[in-house]
This record gives C-alpha cells, sequence and structure tokens, in this order.
C-alpha cells in the first residue's frame, strides 16, 4: 500500500506536476491508503480491531469498486493494480474482524 502511495504521488506531484491538494483530490484512493496506513499504524500500537474497520469502508468504496468504474485498458493497468492490492487488504481486514469476533457464528 505504502508503495502504491508512493507510486501515486511520484507520478501525480512529479510528473503531472499536480500541487498537493490536486492530486489528492483527483486521485481518491491516495487519501484511502493514508486513512488506512493511519489506521493500520494505530492498530499496530493499540491492537483494537476498531481502528481497522474504520479504514474498512474507503477502502472497499475506493478500491474494490475503483475495480468495476475504471477501465481495463493498458493506460489504466497501474491504477487497477493499485485497487487489486485495496481489495486483498480489504479481505485482509474482514478476515481478522471475523477472526478476532467476539460473538458465536456457529449458533446461528
Amino acid at each position: 500500500m505504502l508503495l502504491s502511495l508512493l507510486n501515486s504521488a511520484y507520478f501525480f506531484l512529479a510528473t503531472a506536476k499536480f500541487g498537493l491538494m490536486q492530486w489528492l483530490a483527483f486521485n481518491a484512493c491516495s487519501l484511502s491508503i493514508i486513512a488506512y496506513l493511519a489506521c493500520f499504524i494505530c492498530f499496530q500500537i493499540t491492537r483494537k480491531d476498531l481502528v481497522l474497520a474504520i479504514a474498512l469502508l474507503p477502502q472497499y468504496y475506493y478500491g474494490t469498486m475503483g475495480l468495476f468504474v475504471v477501465s481495463w485498458d493498458a493506460a489504466n493497468l497501474v491504477p487497477q493494480i493499485t485497487h487489486i492490492i485495496i481489495t486483498l487488504n480489504v479481505i485482509w481486514i474482514i478476515f481478522l474482524l471475523l477472526k478476532g469476533s467476539k460473538y458465536d457464528l456457529s449458533s446461528t
């Protein structure tokens, strides 16, 4: 995720000469990656699943849904790889939340 964020920052800030706010406004996936990384660091410190759950919705919305909205052509290959990485992180967060669930799922 960090490498994807750095790649996006390099492309938009250095190559395309966007400003910081223009980059964040144009590439919403970067905002969701920043939110995820902040929540992941907090999770590593506190070990509370809630902070990962906070990052779940923007990750799903911008990453997983981006797989269906952005076209699958050569020009969008790198963004789609980023969307796949984000989707894998969504699956990982859901797995962690279900694994650490305090609910008894066998009684339903």
